[in-house]
């Protein structure tokens, strides 16, 4: 067999062009944020505020520069979306008394509420997308998406936080294996949760 012909991207008649993985990737990544910044319209949030939220409730005491990394964002866009989340009163930056410059992000009451609200929301989505995908495509979607990441890991030194899928991931993962012998799982239309297929 040629090296051609065990390219599997030859195989498909396809080039790196729009159809390579980083195109697709975009793609997908660009039409599953708006659909979930369709879900955060209504809390006043957008997608990177909401992750920004998530993140400072499960790991408070972060200075901004760990919160970009974790994001895989650079400092400077970290410092905007905090500084948004400080003035909705979501956020609160405190001094660090062993270093000046560092300035430790804590959630407030009102934003620890608003993150709750984000999480559930992201789980809705999740299982959603499980559902309408089924077990088998979503598992091999979840698994080869963080293969990427790893790769990424690995070559760049980015830090890759679990800290967005961690809840969701268990809940689809219970749904999935609650179904696995006779069901696919099925959404309910009116919550978005996860129930048996009668």
């Amino acid at each position: 067999m040629t090296a051609a012909s065990s390219d599997p991207r030859r195989q498909e008649g396809e080039g790196f062009g729009l159809a390579g993985v980083g195109f697709l990737l975009g793609v997908a990544h660009r039409a599953r944020r708006r659909q979930w910044e369709g879900r955060l319209s209504d809390l006043g949030l957008t997608a990177p505020q909401a992750a920004m939220l998530r993140l400072v409730t499960a790991e408070p005491g972060q200075g901004v520069r760990g919160l970009g990394r974790r994001l895989g964002t650079d400092a400077m866009n970290a410092q905007r979306i905090v500084e948004t989340l400080v003035a909705g009163g979501l956020c609160s930056a405190r001094r660090d008394p062993a270093d000046a410059r560092r300035r430790p992000l804590y959630p407030t009451d009102r934003g620890t509420q608003l993150a709750e609200r984000v999480a559930e929301r992201a789980s809705d989505a999740e299982l959603h997308l499980a559902n309408t995908l089924g077990a088998d495509t979503y598992r091999s979607l979840t698994n080869a998406l963080r293969a990427v990441i790893e790769l990424d890991t690995k070559t760049e030194g980015h830090p890759t936080s679990e800290v967005f899928t961690s809840q969701e991931s268990t809940e689809v993962e219970h749904a999935l294996r609650g179904s696995a012998d006779s069901t696919q799982p099925t959404c309910s239309p009116r919550s978005g949760r996860t129930q048996r297929a009668l």
